[in-house]
């Protein structure tokens, strides 16, 4: 059995497992018996009746967050309870949003718990486990978990998330080469929401943000723009407009995170000066902004408005 990567709770993977009364490093490396072993935060060992640590395991300093498994107390994190799922469960395969967030899918909540388990054979049962049952199970392995594939953990999703959630999934997939611009959508629960996201779906979103805006300029009726599209003046390239409208000379731009940086910023002044001198009109958007969607898509519709759009 693969052994599964486990986050310690402060960005950092722990990989201490025990089993069969040792302790089995990431690296090959024998540690001393874990009787006799330092347990440190975010162990996660399985056990047995029969097993030296049976004992210890009973200690208050240890919870279990699934039958078999013990970790220290103090580890809380999704993570934990997830590295201590996997090796109760080294058959079972990780879905819906369970995989999703192991992949780094964007997802509108950042906990995904209860835990998704799809298995090809009968249902077990513990807590906090979602059980799904598979005639053939379509996984592998990501970060030292079996999950679903991108493809199927999109379909999976289709019974939980919006159209608009479902849309910032494809979109992300889509930009990472994960899933065909027109993906078979068989008839699942969620079928009807897949198929309307998959027909607004546009790889050419680069952030989860990007999408979300994207979808409420639609939504609002604004001409539809181009998309992280180049701008060229007198044979060279100026700049990328996240959305670009060269009809109305007007680009807007979503700033996230990346854009505070000091050095990025006096870039984005440069790029956002040499649009002005060559007559285009520029609105960014910033999270703080776009927290009011309609005052944030106001200022673009305005811009939009004095370069001739009559909508």
């Amino acid at each position: 059995m693969s052994l599964p990567l486990h986050n310690n709770g402060e960005g950092e993977r722990d990989t201490h497992l025990w089993t069969s009364g040792r302790q089995v490093h990431r690296r090959g490396k024998r540690r001393p018996a874990a009787r006799n072993a330092r347990y440190t935060k975010g162990v996660a060992f399985l056990i047995g009746k029969n097993s030296d640590d049976f004992g210890l395991s009973r200690s208050s300093r240890f919870r279990s967050p699934t039958r078999g498994v013990r970790v220290e107390a103090q580890a809380q994190g999704w993570w934990d309870d997830l590295s201590a799922l996997a090796l109760a469960l080294p058959q079972a395969a990780f879905s819906h949003t369970t995989a999703a967030h192991i992949a780094g899918l964007p997802l509108p909540t950042r906990d995904p718990r209860p835990f998704h388990v799809s298995v090809d054979g009968p249902r077990g049962s513990r807590k906090a486990v979602v059980w799904h049952q598979r005639a053939v199970l379509e996984a592998e392995h990501h970060r030292g978990y079996l999950i679903t594939t991108p493809l199927r953990t999109w379909l999976d999703l289709g019974c939980l998330l919006s159209v608009r959630d479902l849309v910032v999934v494809a979109d992300h997939l889509l930009r990472r080469g994960l899933m065909a611009p027109d993906p078979v959508i068989p008839p699942v629960v969620g079928s009807r929401r897949l198929r309307q996201a998959a027909d607004l779906a546009d790889g050419r979103s680069k952030s989860p943000q990007e999408t979300r805006i994207r979808l409420e300029m639609r939504d609002r009726g604004f001409p539809p723009p181009e998309l992280n599209a180049p701008i060229i003046e007198d044979g060279g390239w100026i700049g990328e407009g996240d959305f670009v409208w060269r009809e109305y000379r007007t680009i807007t731009d979503y700033d996230g995170a990346v854009h505070l940086d000091e050095k990025k910023h006096t870039q984005d002044n440069q790029t956002r000066d040499l649009y002005a001198a060559h007559g285009w009109r520029h609105v960014a958007l910033t999270k703080r902004m776009v927290r009011n969607m309609d005052a944030a898509l106001e200022r673009v519709a305005r811009a939009l408005r004095d370069n001739g759009w009559l909508g």
